[in-house]
């Protein structure tokens, strides 16, 4: 029952409360509480809770159970919780009254409730508030509880007259300390009036932290008590009294927690200037382990980055010795392995742990008989390097290296051994050496004159082919001086051929004299390697006597083209002459055939054929001939619709769709031609569909254009008529004069015409049989360059 310590910043109880009951941990509890300076912590064990007192407590740490108080403790509600103030029965037990037994205990008890029963008048404890606290007796019709909501204030229980007279009554009893008394106080309850005798004490204990009014409430009569006597009706003095008062001490109040106040702000005031005093020294001791901090970061940092280029370092020298083909092998003084690559294992059979064993130990596989213990040890004191080519077992060669092994201090610590595999090297250069060699060959006996200059044109090395004494004197000299021309024409051919990477053709001529001599020369550049400019190679062939030949086939070709001509003319001409004999041989047959003793001669028939054969081959001739003289008409765009629709005029039947139909499908619809000859062969491949159109079948004639990947414009022409053979459209169809079907009447030069028109320009023509029993002809044409066309038609 000792009171607690107060005004305690931090307490811990841990691992206590879970071995008490709750009851007994809930007065524990308060005590802590009531020991603590608000915002003062409070220290749990991690099994241990704060139960019902936990909204007294604001968590700071929940793993941990740490607490902070955050309402100060009630003083009073702790001296009755935990009986800090005695009763009656202790008092008497400290004076030495005899102890009672549990039964005497129970009997005491009912007296003294009988006895306040039947005895102490209607009793109501309340604070300054007004508030009730405790109440004995019945108080009915003394107060009366208001309807509704529950309050235990006097104001809601009294009217406003008799509150204000009770209130003022407690201010009088606290100032006078003693009871204040108003007799025949007249209560209105309902329609009548109740006298009344209100006693007023003021109770106050030194451990309570609040002062409690005893009100007792009897019916008017006199009390033999010496009391301070009030008279109800002066009920606004009262009224006034009681404010003055209560303004009196709300003032004595007021003055209290000023003086409370500055004496806090001056504790305050002067924890804050220790607070501020050990901020400084902490700001100072923070500053000084900062800066610690800072330079032992810096040096971190350098010892890191000086680490990372040290394991940087370390890896790529052993990247570099895994990777590398060259064997290496570190010896100390005494000629121990410190160090190897795998490399020298193809040498060497080494393992890991090898390290530190004497290379004396193992034996080498090389073909030549050499002391090498002994070059190591001359190396490793001389501080010269060896080298030599060996060879190995399964014919490998090597080059041999020893070098001392020098430290930074310039002292020889030992030595190193590499052996580089040369043998793949050794074998590229005898195949570079057999291949100079034919290089050599062929260029000594090439028949060309092959010439190797500068960037100037000076010339620098001749094969065999010049005679020595012209290779010679020719040597640093203008390229010019071995093919005649001008140098400058050398030189810009040059500078052309090194712009574009690719040979450039030029020709010469060196009149010496006897003779007039050609050349025809291949410039090449051929780029340097490395520091070595690039040079030039002249591939020069002597083209006399083929230009002697070109010039004498160019004439035979001028007296061709003259004959040509003439027989163009002279068959022109003839053909045009024999139209009128034939004409009036063609006048006297259908004259004879008037005449039928005439036609039955056997003979007459075989002459009308003849007659007949011979004005068809002339009409043909004619014909070729007007086709060859227009090959020097220029070629534009031809609207191959428009075309179709011109050349349908001439078939009237076939346009008003008598006999058939022409269907187009024509996918490029421009193409650039010369347009006579497309509308000869559209004409004649036409002309052909009608005339050979099968007898029991309607006509169905197609043409369509397709362009493929290559530009050719692909022209299909198909029919549904008699057809061909395959084999004999592919042998003869197309030659002049032939005919198939020779029931009907025709010169046979349409076809001749069509396949001579489209190969003019680079095109091809194929025929094939129809799906439905036709003929298809497939020409593939080449349009003609438009630059042509428009630098014709300029």
């Amino acid at each position: 029952t000792d009171p607690p310590f107060l005004k305690q910043d931090l307490i811990t109880c841990r691992n206590l409360l879970v071995y008490l009951q709750p009851e007994a941990q809930r007065k524990i509890l308060s005590t802590l509480h009531f020991a603590l300076r608000l915002d003062g912590y409070l220290f749990l064990g991690k099994s241990e809770s704060l139960g019902s007192l936990a909204s007294l407590f604001h968590p700071v740490n929940v793993p941990l159970n740490v607490f902070r108080n955050i309402e100060q403790a009630n003083s009073h509600q702790m001296l009755i919780e935990n009986d800090w103030v005695g009763d009656r029965s202790e008092i008497k037990a400290m004076s030495g009254a005899p102890q009672r037994s549990a039964d005497r205990q129970q009997d005491s008890r009912f007296y003294e409730n009988t006895l306040l029963m039947e005895y102490v008048p209607t009793t109501l404890f309340v604070n300054r508030q007004g508030e009730v606290l405790y109440t004995h007796g019945n108080t009915y019709p003394f107060i009366m509880f208001p309807r509704g909501r529950l309050s235990y204030g006097l104001k809601s229980m009294l009217n406003e007259q008799e509150y204000t007279l009770i209130k003022s009554g407690m201010l009088r009893a606290q100032q006078a300390q003693q009871a204040i008394e108003y007799q025949s106080v007249s209560l209105l309850r309902g329609p009548e009036s109740l006298q009344a005798d209100i006693c007023i004490r003021s109770l106050r204990q030194p451990e309570l932290d609040e002062d409690v009014f005893l009100l007792e409430f009897r019916l008017a009569k006199e009390i033999s008590r010496e009391l301070v006597q009030v008279q109800s009706s002066d009920f606004n003095q009262e009224q006034l009294t009681a404010m003055r008062l209560e303004i009196q001490q709300k003032n004595q109040e007021l003055s209290s927690l000023r003086e409370k106040l500055e004496t806090s702000n001056e504790e305050l005031q002067a924890a804050n200037e220790e607070l501020l005093a050990s901020n400084e020294e902490l700001q100072s001791t923070n500053e000084e382990l900062q800066s610690v901090n800072e330079e032992l970061y810096t040096v971190n940092s350098e010892l890191e980055a000086k680490l990372r280029a040290l394991a940087e370092l370390n890896n790529d020298l052993n990247n570099f010795l895994n990777s590398t083909q060259i064997g290496l092998i570190f010896l100390d003084k005494s000629l121990n392995i410190r160090r190897f690559t795998p490399s020298i294992r193809q040498v060497f059979n080494l393992y890991e742990s090898d390290l530190g064993r004497s290379i004396m130990h193992f034996t080498m596989r090389f073909e030549q008989k050499f002391d090498l213990l002994a070059i190591a040890d001359q190396v490793l004191r001389e501080g010269r390097s060896y080298e030599q080519e060996v060879r190995v077992e399964q014919d490998q060669e090597y080059i041999l290296k020893i070098l001392p092994y020098v430290t930074l201090e310039n002292s020889s610590e030992g030595v190193v051994m590499s052996l580089v595999n040369v043998t793949e090297l050794n074998q590229v250069r005898r195949q570079a050496h057999r291949l100079d060699l034919r290089y050599q060959a062929i260029f000594d006996n090439i028949p060309d004159f092959v010439a190797l200059t500068d960037l100037d044109g000076q010339v620098q090395l001749l094969n065999q082919r010049f005679e020595p004494n012209v290779a010679i004197s020719a040597l640093g000299k203008p390229v010019a001086n071995l093919f005649g021309g001008q140098q400058q024409d050398y030189l810009n051919a040059m500078e052309q051929a090194i712009a574009a990477q690719s040979a450039v053709s030029i020709s010469s001529c060196l009149d010496i004299r006897t003779q007039l001599l050609h050349f025809s020369h291949r410039i090449c550049p051929l780029p340097g390697i490395g520091d070595d400019q690039a040079e030039i190679i002249f591939l020069s062939r002597d083209i006399t006597a083929e230009r002697q030949a070109e010039q004498r086939l160019r004439l035979a070709l001028d007296e061709l083209k003259r004959t040509n001509a003439y027989l163009d003319s002279f068959v022109y001409a003839a053909a045009h002459d024999l139209r009128a004999p034939v004409a009036n041989l063609i006048s006297i047959l259908e004259r004879m055939q008037r005449k039928p003793e005439l036609t039955q001669e056997p003979m007459f028939p075989l002459l009308e054929r003849s007659v007949r054969s011979l004005d068809q081959t002339l009409g043909g001739l004619i014909e070729i001939i007007d086709v060859q003289k227009m090959s020097g008409q220029a070629a534009r765009e031809v609207d191959l619709n428009q075309l179709l629709d011109q050349i349908l005029l001439s078939y009237p039947d076939l346009q008003s769709g008598q006999i058939g139909k022409l269907e187009r499908r024509l996918e490029v619809r421009c193409v650039w031609f010369i347009e006579p000859y497309l509308h000869s062969i559209l004409q004649n491949l036409i002309d052909n569909a009608v005339k050979y159109r099968h007898p029991s079948r309607v006509l169905q004639l197609e043409v369509s254009t397709v362009r493929a990947p290559d530009g050719m414009i692909v022209l299909t022409v198909s029919d549904n008529g008699m057809g061909v053979p395959p084999l004999l459209a592919k042998k003869k169809l197309f030659r002049a004069f032939q005919r198939y079907h020779k029931q009907v009447e025709g010169k046979g030069i349409g076809l001749y015409l069509v396949k001579t028109l489209v190969e003019k320009n680079g095109g091809q023509v194929d025929v094939m049989a129809a799906p439905d029993g036709g003929t298809r002809f497939v020409l593939g044409m080449k349009e003609y360059e438009q630059q042509n066309i428009q630098t014709h038609d300029s």
